[in-house]
């Protein structure tokens, strides 16, 4: 697995930032980490339950500030969820009159 650096945004996002990544490889990497936390059932003690997780991806830009990739990685999780939600969304072109990235790929995420 590549190197990451990851931290919580506050409730239940997270951030998890690869370096010197293309959006592709990005969105590979944390579609297969959803899958892989999907096919690990949480047992509660009760019952088992399967952990589902929407993302969304962004790729940083030359002279993109933090705020600028956080705001494109955003709009992608709300595409996630409004699309089904348990999903991964890469964040397109279309994206760029919002506040957008920094050459490097990104991804922002929310555990529902």
């Amino acid at each position: 697995m590549t190197e990451a650096v990851v931290g919580r945004l506050g409730g239940d996002e997270f951030a998890l930032l690869l370096e010197d990544r293309t959006l592709p490889q990005a969105i590979e990497i944390a579609e297969n980490l959803r899958s892989r936390l999907a096919a690990q059932p949480f047992d509660t003690g009760k019952d088992r339950i399967t952990l589902t997780w929407s993302v969304g991806v962004s790729e940083g830009r030359p002279g993109d500030s933090l705020d600028q990739i956080l705001a494109r990685a955003d709009a992608a999780l709300y595409d996630a969820k409004l699309g089904g939600r348990n999903r991964v969304v890469g964040a397109h072109a279309g994206l760029l009159t919002r506040p957008a990235i920094a050459t490097n790929g990104f991804a922002r995420a929310s555990s529902f």
